[in-house]
């Protein structure tokens, strides 16, 4: 079975469309359903591999039918074409307010894979590049990704004695943040290492 993320884009503008609904047929797998969240990302894990013919439908927007072969992890871009007249706003949400968090999920495998599909968040020889790289990817990739799997408690480390300084690396679950932290990334990939946190009332959760 697969993690893929389809991510729904404006071909036009190539602008991130959220709120797609996705619907999936196939003749020797179950379908499934899904839609994109605000970053455009439709989370769909694990997929069993088949050939599937996946609907694509959002207001403003013709239908497109995608026949694809799924099998391996990965992010496919799927771009859509408006039709004539103004795209109608997305209707407001209404808040969910967040749920009880258990253990830390371990997501080493999908934030590897995130991570692999994005080499340009690891730019050599400038650290100040690769600093803003890395942080971009943990706030619009990693943490989105995450989050569409496990609900609102994955974020960031914010260091309230060091100028409330946030980790580009770093990455908390709430529900254990007073006890440890993970380091996602190195200036080459991904890692997947638990830290201890050794100042709990200092260095603290926030949303990304």
């Amino acid at each position: 079975m697969s993690l893929i993320i389809f991510k729904t884009v404006d071909s036009a503008t190539m602008q991130s469309i959220g709120n797609v609904a996705l619907s999936a047929t196939a003749n020797a797998s179950p379908g499934w359903q899904a839609e994109s969240n605000a970053c455009g990302d439709a989370i769909t894990e694990f997929i069993q591999p088949g050939h599937y013919s996946i609907t694509f439908r959002k207001a403003g927007y013709k239908d497109r039918v995608l026949p694809a072969d799924l099998a391996a992890s990965g992010i496919i871009t799927v771009g859509l074409d408006r039709t004539s007249g103004p795209v109608p706003p997305d209707p407001t949400p209404v808040p969910v307010p967040p749920t009880p968090g258990g253990p830390m999920p371990n997501r080493k495998d999908e934030v590897k894979m995130i991570c692999d599909l994005h080499p340009e968040a690891f730019p050599e020889g400038d650290d100040d590049a690769l600093n803003a790289a890395r942080l971009h990817l943990l706030k619009t990739e990693i943490i989105p990704t995450l989050q569409a799997l496990d609900g609102p408690d994955w974020g960031l480390l914010k260091k309230t004695d060091q100028n409330d300084k946030i980790p580009v690396d770093i990455l908390v679950w709430r529900p254990t943040a007073a006890t440890e932290y993970i380091d996602v990334m190195s200036g080459t990939g991904a890692t997947w290492q638990h830290r201890d946190n050794p100042n709990p009332s200092k260095w603290v959760w926030v949303a990304a």
